[in-house]
């Protein structure tokens, strides 16, 4: 019998900290609803250094034509044509890399997939 009430006294207790914690997220919104000013929002740029694209020094890039691969594989790995070894970030790969693509199914199917 006390168990009983001990646990339903946990209970209610519980309900009105939650009804608390709403009550006070409902006052601290409607405070700062009250107390909103739009001018904290604004940020001074009178101070930042302006440029326009026709002021930035433009650079060459030498235009080279070469009638070899611009990307060479040896011994597993991947080197530019002038000899430099490459490391490849981001390449997109096809959805039949990612999983197995035959079966055709979800591999979250068990039955027939391995």
């Amino acid at each position: 019998m006390l168990l009983s009430k001990c646990i339903i006294m946990n209970k209610i207790v519980r309900v009105l900290l939650r009804i608390l914690l709403g009550l006070i997220l409902l006052v601290e919104s409607f405070w700062l609803y009250l107390n909103y000013d739009s001018n904290l929002l604004k940020v001074n740029t009178s101070q930042l250094n302006h440029f326009l694209s026709k002021d930035i020094k433009q650079y060459k890039v030498p235009v080279t034509k070469s009638n070899t691969k611009n990307i060479i594989v040896k011994n597993g790995q991947f080197y530019a044509s002038g000899g430099r070894s490459l490391f490849l970030r981001g390449i997109n790969l096809g959805g039949n890399t990612k999983v197995p693509f035959t079966p055709d199914t979800g591999s979250h199917i068990n039955k027939g997939y391995f």
